[in-house]
């Protein structure tokens, strides 16, 4: 049994993000942190599906600041995971009609079945914001860069300040992350794991993703830039509630370049570069980017056809 914790007078929510890289941005039917104090009085998973809305006598109620100002009709939201600072929950699938204006929320510590503590409010929900679940820190792979392939493995500490790749969720076919020990190959699929896309329609996500990989520039040279694909699916995992994958195939046509200018590869094989996955969901002055991360690609010979 996990040891039970000391409730103080500080007990308060400072920070609702999202659980991909605990930065502003929740959308319906996705994964949030709440961050404070003396959320929990245990530190614990929840332990079966479905998700549970009480751990221990502890949770979350969730309240919309719009329609209940004084908060007396909160529900409690399903969880992740508790801890005195910090609470893993699934975002309600909330719905707006088009003429509602934007709702404000708010989120409260549970203990014992009661709403207890002051509420987190005033933040928006966002129809979709994605974020990438962030894994930590890696070596640069591409043996062009200054200080390539030191401080391999991954970590969540900073090693180097200016050479450092950022990894994400982004696993091959056997689950595997992707990192300075296990690289990505051309013409392969893969699995983005990600959280913020959104609600579905019909099967469908009604904000389709787009996904943009760029050669990560070294020496001088510009990144070039390529539409990924073919994606192959994009929407909620079976796997899990809350997380969405997205399923791509790396294409071939990333690898060289005849512009001397513009990053240039070597044709036939034998070396490793570094791309950043860039994914999108809106278009125009709705548009949002998720937050970048590097792969690392090792092309052998007869990957790519020579010049």
């Amino acid at each position: 049994m996990p040891a039970a914790v000391a409730i103080g007078h500080a007990q308060q929510v400072n920070a609702v993000v999202s659980a991909g890289d605990f930065m502003p941005g929740v959308a319906p039917l996705g994964i949030a942190s709440a961050f404070g104090s003396a959320l929990s009085t245990v530190t614990a998973s929840a332990a079966k599906l479905p998700l549970p809305t009480d751990i221990s006598g502890n949770g979350l109620a969730w309240c919309d600041l719009t329609l209940d100002p004084t908060m007396m009709q909160c529900s409690a939201v399903q969880l992740f995971y508790v801890s005195p600072t910090q609470i893993n929950f699934a975002v309600p699938n909330i719905e707006f009609s088009q003429n509602a204006q934007r709702h404000a929320f708010g989120v409260r510590p549970i203990f014992n079945g009661a709403s207890s503590g002051p509420a987190f409010s005033a933040f928006p929900v966002q129809d979709f914001a994605p974020r990438l679940f962030w894994i930590g820190y890696d070596c640069l792979a591409d043996t062009r860069f200054l200080h390539a392939n030191v401080n391999c493995g991954l970590t969540t500490v900073k090693t180097d300040e200016a050479f450092q790749s950022d990894r994400g969720a982004v696993t091959d076919q056997n689950g595997i992350v992707l990192s300075s020990s296990h690289r990505a190959k051309l013409g392969e699929a893969y699995t983005i794991w990600t959280t913020g896309f959104g609600q579905s329609q019909n099967g469908k996500l009604t904000y389709p993703p787009l996904l943009l990989i760029t050669n990560v520039p070294a020496y001088g040279y510009a990144g070039d830039t390529y539409l990924a694909g073919p994606i192959l699916y994009a929407g909620l995992s079976p796997q899990y509630q809350g997380l969405y994958q997205l399923n791509f195939v790396l294409p071939v046509s990333i690898a060289g370049s005849s512009d001397p200018t513009r990053y240039p590869l070597f044709p036939c094989g034998d070396y490793d570069w570094e791309v950043s996955l860039d994914l999108i969901q809106g278009s125009g002055f709705g548009e949002i980017h998720a937050n970048l991360v590097q792969i690392p690609i090792h092309v052998t010979k007869g990957d790519v056809p020579c010049a």
